[in-house]
């Protein structure tokens, strides 16, 4: 393998009446080799307004993945705690980021779905529990 550079983009909204703060790290998984920890690539936090008064959010995450994503091995993922959730209680949850194929192979530009909470519809087939990749403790020390 070999360090490609590689972008994640997403529309980010929660309807709300009131300002809600999305975390959102991306992460490449099995990527450090014998360890149980996965690298990180890139974190942010967006602190959303109402959602009467506020256009969507753009969410740019980006860096070098250690290795051609999609090869079998190592694969990106979004780790993601918010309190746009219905009672704004903080949830967490990840999302297991499918290969976008192109003319010359695999495209390492990546646009989903918009994370459009609190019901984050649309996401359920890359919703994974997130101890599927690595223990959680790890990711939740990005944002602490």
């Amino acid at each position: 393998g070999r360090p490609i550079p590689y972008t994640v983009t997403t529309q980010l909204r929660c309807f709300s009446r009131y300002p809600t703060t999305t975390k959102i790290a991306l992460w490449e998984d099995d990527s450090i080799l014998f360890h149980d920890r996965d690298a990180l690539i890139d974190s942010a936090t967006y602190n959303l307004g109402d959602f009467y008064e506020e256009k969507a959010t753009v969410v740019v995450l980006q860096g070098t993945l250690f290795d051609q994503p999609w090869d079998g091995v190592t694969e990106p993922y979004l780790y993601i705690q918010t309190n746009c959730t219905h009672g704004f209680y903080t949830q967490e949850f990840c999302l297991e980021l499918q290969p976008v194929y192109k003319d010359d192979g695999i495209n390492n530009f990546h646009d989903i779905a918009d994370l459009f909470g609190p019901d984050f519809q649309r996401l359920d087939d890359m919703i994974k529990p997130c101890h599927y990749f690595q223990e959680v403790k790890y990711m939740r020390r990005t944002f602490q």
